[in-house]
């Protein structure tokens, strides 16, 4: 076989016997700022002519080698591609990696910049894992605006059925009260749902659901705008046990109508976030509904959160027959109002037992009758496992109120926040507050378990020396108290400022 030019080239020695590399007859005017005339010119030219062949024949060497070491690599490469590691990863094992990239804080976008769509732009072995592995489209968030077009339709629902027959997680936000074809897409597959989440402007898109039958749907989560229609109901979803739902008017809404099927709901999270309810709207998400809510889940609701506009003082009576509800551990009622009727609230919860209690968050209280007291005390004896407790307060009561409060509470409390709340007819400007009513030898004999205390709302502070005083003494007594937030008038919400912490 004959030899190429390009083998010939190769194959000749790299060796410079004729050249002398090591001593120019010009180096002792190299690297320096020396001018050489016109025939010194000539002679450095001479001298370097078969220096510069000599660089022509090596790149052109250079330049056959470059091209056959592409040549080797072009085929050795694909052949290296067969023996790779990721080649050899059972399919199984890829699945999981897969599942292990979806998104955790959100449900996953059909987008192609990621997962799953991004793994099956891969190569057509990884595409074909990603398509046949169902799992792996069991959940999908459609932001606003983003279903527009037929084809996108198409590649939900397409998206939607090849996850069967995996239960599906959805979080839907609907632009304007006229797309409803997003949610009329989604109900052929409500058998499947499992949990949902829908934001939307209108009510009337959410009557699609009351003709939908979803026996696996447990987590229901509803955030909507206009006020709500009394014949909503969700008969079709039995297995509901958590269910979130917030929008204007929700308390103008039965309580037979927010929860049909009550004994199966074990955490339930209701928000009116309406500003000026009319009057007719008064008596539901109000105390009476409270306790009616808890009546009806008494067996199973483990979580209760209410946030209303506030409370009217109507309906609640002390003849009312004791609700025991033995698996409730966190109850929160927050108001838009900064005051509350505290007599009806203290009503309400002295008529409930709550033994597994663990977090209570309240929202203003009036310190003026002796139903705080009853209170404190009813919680001391029925809920024997109260670790948090979150009060809101006015500035006139605080004094009192912390007497009750510490002397009374539980001794199992690790966490204990008091929130200044202002009364519309007499508003302060700051806040009455002696440390030593937290000091060592006041908390001890009861609160000997706190860890946590937070005064929220403006307190001034003229003594100083009270702070070193106060660290000093629970450093000196070793108690438990290791996280202590103090809001002063005047600075900053607390939020924004760092606690004061020490070990």
């Amino acid at each position: 076989m004959p030899r190429s030019l390009s083998a010939t080239m190769i194959d000749a020695p790299f060796a410079l016997p004729s050249l002398n590399l090591t001593h120019s007859p010009f180096h002792e005017v190299l690297n320096t700022n020396y001018v050489p005339n016109d025939a010194e010119i000539e002679l450095i030219g001479a001298h370097l002519a078969p220096h510069d062949a000599e660089l022509s024949r090596l790149e052109s060497i250079i330049a056959a080698l470059a091209i056959q070491r592409d040549r080797v690599l072009n085929y050795v490469a694909p052949h290296r591609a067969l023996t790779s590691k990721g080649r050899r990863i059972p399919q199984d094992i890829l699945e999981q990696i897969f599942l292990a990239c979806l998104p955790t804080h959100r449900n996953a976008l059909m987008h192609s910049t990621e997962p799953p769509l991004v793994l099956a732009r891969v190569c057509s072995s990884w595409r074909f894992i990603a398509f046949s592995t169902p799992k792996l489209w069991a959940s999908l968030h459609i932001p606003a605006n983003t279903i527009g077009t037929r084809a996108k339709m198409v590649a939900m629902v397409e998206w939607l059925e090849r996850s069967a027959p995996h239960p599906l997680m959805l979080s839907v936000n609907i632009a304007n009260s006229f797309e409803t074809s997003v949610l009329s897409s989604l109900l052929p597959f409500a058998h499947r749902w499992s949990r949902l989440r829908l934001s939307m402007p209108n009510i009337h898109t959410l009557f699609l659901l009351s003709n939908a039958s979803g026996p696996l749907l447990t987590d229901l989560d509803i955030v909507f705008a206009p006020r709500w229609y009394s014949d909503l109901t969700f008969r079709g979803f039995p297995a509901i046990r958590r269910m979130s739902i917030s929008g204007d008017g929700l308390a103008g809404v039965p309580t037979s109508m927010l929860i049909d099927r009550p004994v199966h709901v074990t955490h339930l999270n209701l928000s009116d976030t309406i500003k000026n309810p009319p009057q007719h709207t008064r008596s539901y998400l109000s105390s009476p509904g409270i306790y009616e809510l808890v009546k009806m889940c008494q067996n199973q609701l483990i979580s209760l959160q209410i946030s209303t506009w506030g409370f009217d003082g109507l309906g609640l009576h002390d003849s009312l027959s004791v609700v025991r509800a033995p698996c409730l551990q966190f109850l929160s009622i927050t108001t838009a109002e900064d005051y509350c009727y505290s007599r009806e609230l203290a009503i309400l919860l002295v008529h409930l037992q709550l033994p597994q209690l663990n977090s209570l968050h309240l929202p203003s209280y009036n310190r003026r009758t002796r139903q705080f007291d009853n209170l404190v005390l009813h919680l001391t004896q029925h809920s024997p496992s109260l670790c948090d407790v979150d009060f809101g307060m006015e500035s006139n009561s605080l004094p009192d109120a912390l007497s009750v409060l510490i002397t009374q509470l539980s001794p199992t409390l690790r966490r204990l926040t008091i929130r200044k709340t202002t009364l519309y007819y007499a508003e302060t400007t700051e806040w009455p507050l002696d440390l030593a009513a937290f000091a060592p030898r006041a908390i001890l004999p009861n609160l000997w378990s706190l860890e946590t205390l937070q005064i929220l709302g403006g307190v001034k502070v003229t003594n100083q020396s009270a702070w070193i005083e106060f660290v000093n003494a629970h450093l000196e007594y070793k108690t438990s108290l290791r996280n202590f937030r103090l809001s002063i008038l005047g600075e900053p919400p607390i939020d924004q400022k760092p606690s004061v912490e020490w070990t």
